[in-house]
């Protein structure tokens, strides 16, 4: 098993939530339960998510 050394290493920990709008998604989860969640999941796996607040931030980060 290969170990990956983080000493002297910047490492930045992001939520999904907040790289990628997830509003809708969350709602139906609220609102409607786990199951109506998965359901509204599958028929949206193909999409393309939109930008979440912090998308930019990371990008101008990962250009460094």
């Amino acid at each position: 098993m290969a170990v990956y050394e983080l000493k002297n290493r910047l490492v930045v920990g992001i939520a999904s939530s907040a790289l990628f709008d997830l509003a809708e998604a969350h709602a139906v989860f609220r609102d409607q339960g786990e199951e109506a969640y998965r359901a509204y999941q599958e028929v949206h796996l193909d999409d393309t998510l939109d930008k979440g607040v912090a998308f930019p931030f990371i990008r101008r980060l990962l250009s460094l």
